[in-house]
Formats: structure tokens, C-alpha cells, sequence
């Protein structure tokens, strides 16, 4: 509960009356002073000023105020100034967001040239650098440790066809409270307090009102996602102190796996790592980066890490602007994401000292367990989260009955397991499957846009994994079919109630704000 700050502090300043006596902060009850420092660190900004009241009030305030760091690349040059060895222990989050060079409607439209590109990625490079080297100096710390998070984004990508699109830039997170897990805030362009901010009358790139009623251009799309390719001459320093990394869907801007690769390998001490790349939508083929993918997998990732979330995000929209425009010259993006057997078998494997995992549309379920070898065992896994393809309407009932018993031979390899999901998720369509193990009890379930009868040798398969992660009979719950219309991934994960760590909160808001903006063939 929030204290009156406002009249407390009033009550503690000299007055004009000679019989009164002001007490001394350190005479108040320690509960007071309590209520009302907890009181000043959830007020809006401005407060940090206040910190040279008092020792007290300097601890708690630099607390609140040096948890969470939003970067830009003018800001490296003076972060030594301003955060000391003493006061990093108080961080908990590095955001760096890289702005690049912005651009005019006369190129809004075409994709990046390979001298703007060099220039971006230059850019990058250097403020990468440095931020490498200034959190090289930094102590490891214990308990929550740090999240290294990286974006980079035009000031221009807004300005023109994508004004409701989140990138990182200033003013999208600045409104809102962070997560429990420090995460940075939910500022929205669409907020209600302020619904046109971004949102103005622009014709030309196809926004009237608040909604975008025609396709942006398809070079325009690949623009926004141009690769981050970085080759460092000089080596980067090691940093200790981060535990945590995070690339969120709103870098649209495409880190190479090769790139990725170098920079975990300077993290020796990450335990948890978010990425939410974008499907590649260049025009080279799909094979040459799941190559790279099975090499940062299984050369790249660091054995201290125990927490992995992967979330390939696509937009079937733009998929089909881009085909529609570049396949008469036999290029574009292939419709449906064919994910490599080899980087699934990798990922299994890696899988083995991990104690959660979630990858969504990056590797196939049924890849994920064929590669199974008969003496694995998954010693510390509690949960897993895979998507499969295979979970449609139409899909033949024995292939899936066939990968639900495999996903069952898996898990009685799996002796804390007590969660595990397989799902899909399109326009259209959503289902998922998931075991949980709980308070001693242990069952399946079904939940989608269409009824599916578990067979009895999927039951017979579960039973066994129950009875021997609880001595106890499986349960089975028959969950009403989804009957609403499935209008994109966002609302696929709403709808079947997915467990966290799929996708990050604020970027499933985001997925969620965006959908209803954005261009859609036949909204008007």
C-alpha cells in the first residue's frame, strides 16, 4: 500500500512556529521509514534526486534506480563514470539498444544497401565492443545475477510502413512497471492514454486512422529485417557477471547464429538464455542457416547454461508479400518452416544437462525424440515445451499417436519431469497435448480447435510414465474444444493456455497489439 508521501515529507520541514520541533529522520519508527522509502521507490521519476537526504534514502534509492539500465551507444563512453564496482552489484538488467542510421521515404521502400548494411552493422560492432569491455569489469555476483539484453533498430523503421510495430526504441517502455523478473516495461504505441502518437494519417505508407489498410512494400519488409553479421577483429573480453541473455522478437534485425556463437562463448557464466529470432525471410536458403543453428548449438552454447527458450516468430503476411513478389524470379521464403532433423538431434542432446526447455518452431517434436539414444536420461529437466507440425485437423491419426508414445518413452527417461507440452499454433488452428505432474498426481490432456481422441496405447504409455514419477494412475482430462477463430500465434498461445517461458510476457503483449493494427488482407 502507498503511503501519502507528499504530506509526510511536508511534515518534516522547518516551520515558521518557534514551539515546533521537526523529528530527525532516524528518530521515526524503523517501520515508518520503511513504509515510506518502499513508498518512494514505486513513485514516477524524478525521486533519484532525492537520494542525498540521507544514507538510508541513497541505499534504497540507487537500489530502485541502477536495477534496470536502458543503454544507448552515446551513453558507453560514461557508464564507468556513473555505475562503480560497488554500485554494478545493484544492477539486474542491461538493456543496450543500438540505434542505426536513420533513412527517408526516397529508400523507405528498398531493401538495405550493402554499403548502409556494412555501416549499421559497424555500428553494432562498436557499441558491442564496448559494452564487452565495460562489463568484463564487473564482479559476478550471486543470487539474481545479470541479463545482458541486445536490440538495434532505425529511428526510421517507425516513421514509415510499420508505425505500430515495437522495435526497442525510446518511449516504448517507458510507461509501464517492470515485471517481477526485472524485465524492462510494456510501453505501447497503441496505449489508450495517447492511441495516436504513432498512428498519424500517413496515405502514402497505407495508414488511415489507426490501422494500416494496405500491404507495405516486400523490399520494405526485408529491409526491417536485414542480418547482424559481425566479424570482430579484436577479440572480446570475457564477462562473468552476466547470467542471463535476452534477444526479443522486437530486435527484428537478425543476429547470425554465427554471431550469437561468439558472444556466448564470452559468456562462461550464462544460465539462461531467451531468443526470439524472427524466421529468416532472406532469400538464401533455409538448410544454410539451420547448418549454423546446429553448430551454435551444439559448439557455442555454454555448459553453465540451464534455462532455454527459443521462439522462431514469423508473420504468414509477410511471407506471402514477399513471394508474391520476388518468386517470379524463382527466390522467397518457402510457406511453412521445415525444421532441420539435424539441429532437433542437436538440440536434444544439448537438452540432457538443461532443467527447462521450450523451442517453438525452430526444431519438430517428432525429430526432437527419434534421436533419442536408449541410455540418455535427462537428470535435471522439469519442463518441456516443443511444437510439431504434425498437430493439425488433417494430420494422419497413427503419425500422431506415434509421436505422443515417443514423447512417453522420453519422459520415463525424464525423472523430475512435470511438464511437458507439444503444440502448434497457426491462423486457424491450435492445439496442444501436455503432461503434468503435480501434488503427487499425474495427468494428460487435450485442448484445441478440434475434438482428438486419445488413443489407449498413448494412455497405456502416459500410465506408465505416471506410475513411476508418482506410484499413482494417470488421469486424463477432456478439456472443451477451442471454438473461437484463431487469428495468429499470439492468440494461439492465449487461447491454449501455455505454461511461462515459451514466449516472454511483453513480447506476447506485443504480438497482441500489433495483430490489431496491422495490415490484413480484406480489413478495412
Amino acid at each position: 500500500m502507498l503511503l501519502p508521501l507528499k504530506p509526510i515529507l511536508e511534515n518534516m520541514e522547518p516551520t515558521q512556529s518557534p514551539t515546533t520541533r521537526v523529528p530527525a529522520w532516524g528518530t521515526l519508527p524503523p517501520e515508518l521509514r520503511l513504509m515510506i522509502l518502499e513508498a518512494l521507490t514505486r513513485l514516477p521519476r524524478g525521486w533519484a534526486a532525492h537520494a542525498s537526504v540521507c544514507k538510508e534514502w541513497q541505499a534504497a534509492l540507487e537500489k530502485d534506480t541502477f536495477r534496470r539500465l536502458k543503454l544507448r551507444v552515446s551513453c558507453l563512453d560514461n557508464v564507468e563514470t556513473v555505475i562503480s564496482p560497488q554500485r554494478s552489484r545493484l544492477v539486474r538488467h542491461v538493456w543496450l539498444n543500438i540505434e542505426l542510421r536513420p533513412y527517408t521515404c526516397r529508400n523507405c521502400h528498398l531493401t538495405e544497401s550493402y554499403s548502409w548494411w556494412c555501416a549499421n552493422n559497424a555500428v553494432i560492432r562498436s557499441a558491442v565492443r564496448k559494452l564487452f569491455a565495460v562489463l568484463s569489469r564487473w564482479p559476478a555476483a550471486d543470487g539474481a545475477g545479470l541479463t545482458l539484453e541486445l536490440s538495434a533498430q532505425s529511428p526510421s523503421d517507425k516513421e514509415h510502413y510499420f508505425k505500430n510495430l515495437y522495435f526497442g526504441g525510446p518511449g516504448e517502455d517507458e510507461d509501464e512497471d517492470s515485471e517481477p523478473d526485472d524485465r524492462p516495461g510494456r510501453g505501447s504505441p497503441l496505449s489508450d492514454d495517447n492511441p495516436t502518437e504513432y498512428l498519424q494519417q500517413d496515405i502514402k505508407h497505407g495508414w488511415v486512422g489507426s490501422r494500416q489498410v494496405f500491404a507495405p512494400d516486400a523490399s520494405a519488409i526485408l529491409r526491417m529485417f536485414s542480418e547482424i553479421d559481425l566479424g570482430f577483429r579484436e577479440e572480446l573480453p570475457r564477462v562473468h557477471a552476466v547470467t542471463r541473455f535476452a534477444i526479443r522478437r522486437q530486435c527484428r534485425r537478425q543476429f547470425s547464429p554465427r554471431t550469437l556463437g561468439y558472444l556466448f562463448d564470452r559468456l562462461p557464466r550464462l544460465r539462461s538464455l531467451v531468443y526470439e529470432p524472427w524466421k529468416w525471410y532472406k532469400r538464401a536458403p533455409t538448410y544454410h542457416y539451420d547448418d549454423e543453428y546446429e553448430k551454435l548449438i551444439e559448439s557455442h552454447l555454454p555448459q553453465s547454461l540451464k534455462h532455454l527458450s527459443i521462439f522462431e516468430e514469423t508473420n504468414e503476411r509477410y511471407i506471402a508479400l514477399i513471394r508474391e513478389a520476388f518468386l517470379p524470379h524463382g527466390l522467397g521464403p518457402d510457406w511453412v518452416r521445415t525444421p532441420s532433423p539435424a539441429v532437433g538431434a542437436a538440440l536434444a542432446e544439448r537438452s540432457l544437462g538443461l532443467e527447462t526447455l521450450s523451442a517453438t518452431f525452430i526444431v519438430e517434436a517428432r525429430d526432437f525424440f527419434q534421436s533419442r539414444r536408449p541410455d540418455w536420461v535427462w537428470e535435471g529437466l522439469t519442463s518441456l515445451v516443443l511444437t510439431s507440425r504434425m498437430l493439425t485437423s488433417a494430420a494422419n491419426r497413427e503419425d500422431v499417436t506415434g509421436l505422443l508414445r515417443s514423447a512417453a518413452a522420453a519422459a520415463l527417461s525424464m525423472p523430475r519431469l512435470h511438464t511437458m507440452v507439444l503444440w502448434n499454433g497457426i491462423e486457424g488452428t491450435a492445439c496442444k497435448f501436455s503432461y503434468r505432474a503435480e501434488s503427487g498426481r499425474a495427468s494428460i490432456a487435450w485442448r484445441g480447435t478440434w475434438d482428438l481422441g486419445l488413443e489407449d496405447e498413448v494412455v497405456d504409455a502416459w500410465g506408465k510414465v505416471a506410475h513411476k514419477r508418482t506410484g499413482l494412475d494417470l488421469g486424463v482430462i477432456h478439456e472443451p474444444r477451442i471454438v473461437e477463430h484463431v487469428d495468429c500465434h499470439a492468440h494461439a498461445i492465449a487461447l491454449l493456455g501455455l505454461p511461462g517461458g515459451v514466449v516472454d510476457p511483453i513480447s506476447l503483449l506485443q504480438m497482441q497489439r500489433e495483430a490489431v493494427s496491422s495490415w490484413r488482407e480484406g480489413r478495412t
